[in-house]
């Protein structure tokens, strides 16, 4: 049976043209349909498939030393203790997500302006998930249901500031659904869980917002800063980063129930900032981004992975450069 994604790179042909969301961020952005796209089969890079692995931890990694989410960057998979470098071109590719059932990602890329492209991770081409979609605005922050029938991502305006929407594209009705925040403001990131059912979102305040997508109802789930907000395999619970109490600077991970709002500190240092944190796929480790704060230690963000049931921490990554947004498969 052929897989949603491969259908998906034929469907593309077809497709509509995703109209502006709404400004105004207190009304629910309707369905939205436009003209057809262009062929999608245009090519955008390649890359050696040599040595590619299609499991692993997919993350972003910068290739300018020392400057920190800036420059070039590329899209790297850690396996079996062996890191790969899975895209080489000269653009800034970051935000990757595996694609279900496929020896695939998706990830963000960056020429006039932010848009997402689907890339094969065993040697195939990389071609524009939706391909004629405005240049005038930013596509980032990509996510998968875990059956592969929803993927959702950030529309934002280009032109600067953070007016935006999140979006979701349905495989099965070939259509685009638009969510805002109403009273909670503008989304800067999201993630739709696994199960498909809710969108986990950070606002432009930096407080951590759960759509219900059956009632569109928004929850607002932490009232102190918070980011980085990502499922559990089972979308029962959400991972997330938040300033440590005792040391502004500082920033640790915490778990909470999105039913029960049950939370729980993963990490406590006071020396460190711990962001983009991601389940691993039976939920019982999570891997991060972390980096030392000025004066104690290196100021590069390196992988670690912690253990949920004996809270070990251990650091995969050690190189000159940043490594983030891991996502694991």
């Amino acid at each position: 049976m052929k897989s949603f994604f491969l259908a998906l790179c034929r469907v593309l042909c077809v497709l509509l043209v995703l109209t502006s969301c709404s400004k105004n961020h207190s009304t629910t952005p309707e369905e939205t349909q436009g003209s057809s796209l262009p062929n999608s089969d245009s090519m955008i890079g390649r890359f050696s498939c040599q040595d590619c692995v299609a499991e692993g931890i997919l993350f972003s990694r910068c290739l300018n030393e020392l400057e920190e989410y800036g420059g070039r960057s590329e899209i790297h998979v850690f396996s079996d203790s062996v890191v790969t470098r899975v895209t080489d071109n000269l653009n800034r590719n970051e935000d990757p997500i595996w694609v279900p059932f496929e020896r695939a990602f998706i990830d963000v890329t960056l020429e006039d302006h932010y848009y997402l492209e689907i890339v094969c991770a065993d040697g195939g081409l990389a071609t524009a998930l939706f391909p004629n979609l405005s240049s005038d605005f930013h596509y980032i922050c990509p996510s998968v249901s875990f059956d592969g029938r929803d993927i959702c991502f950030i529309k934002r305006v280009k032109s600067g500031g953070f007016d935006g929407c999140v979006v979701v594209y349905n495989v099965d009705s070939m259509s685009f659904t638009g969510y805002d925040l109403g009273e909670y403001g503008t989304p800067i990131s999201a993630e739709i869980s696994p199960n498909g059912q809710y969108i986990v979102c950070t606002n432009s305040s930096s407080r951590i917002c759960l759509i219900d997508k059956a009632t569109r109802k928004v929850h607002l789930l932490t009232d102190v800063d918070s980011s980085s907000p990502s499922f559990s395999p089972d979308s029962r619970q959400i991972v997330y980063s938040q300033e440590n109490s005792k040391n502004e600077y500082a920033v640790n991970l915490w778990l909470q129930d999105i039913l029960t709002g049950h939370r729980r500190q993963l990490t406590t240092e006071t020396t460190v900032k711990d962001y983009d944190a991601c389940f691993s796929p039976l939920g019982k480790e999570i891997v991060f981004s972390r980096r030392m704060l000025p004066y104690h230690g290196s100021e590069i963000y390196h992988l670690w992975i912690l253990n949920l049931y004996d809270e070990s921490l251990t650091q995969i990554t050690d190189g000159p450069e940043n490594d983030y947004d891991p996502r694991w498969r």
